[in-house]
């Protein structure tokens, strides 16, 4: 399934049916965990939530998009689209094509959250 193909569908659910969405593909919950395990041990949000993706945006978007500074990241999302995030979460997590799904609700997730932390506008 191509990313792509979501785009309308996912860019206007709510946060909370996005999470639903990241959290049924386990696989990427769990990818997404052993890369950053800070964040299981972090008491304070819930995985995939809204507060979440405003504290973890920065650290998931550098490492999908190889980005080595995390102070180059703000730039790099404000070019960024929500196909192309969920299309590197994909590659890097190497995600089977049901869990695309899951990518594109991510890449959703994180880009509103960069939108809502940078004050600037981010491609969808």
């Amino acid at each position: 399934m191509d990313p792509d193909d979501l785009l309308p569908a996912y860019a206007s659910k709510p946060d909370e049916e996005l999470r639903s969405v990241i959290v049924a593909h386990s696989g990427l919950a769990q990818a997404i965990v052993a890369a950053h395990p800070e964040m299981a041990q972090d008491a304070g949000f819930e995985l995939f939530d809204a507060a979440w993706a405003r504290r973890y945006w920065r650290s998931v978007v550098a490492e999908v998009a190889g980005i080595d500074a995390l102070n180059r990241v703000a730039s790099w999302v404000v070019g960024a689209s929500i196909g192309q995030l969920a299309s590197l979460i994909a590659a890097r997590f190497a995600l089977p094509p049901p869990a695309r799904p899951a990518a594109v609700a991510l890449a959703v997730v994180l880009l509103r959250a960069a939108r809502s932390m940078t004050g600037g506008r981010v491609a969808s």
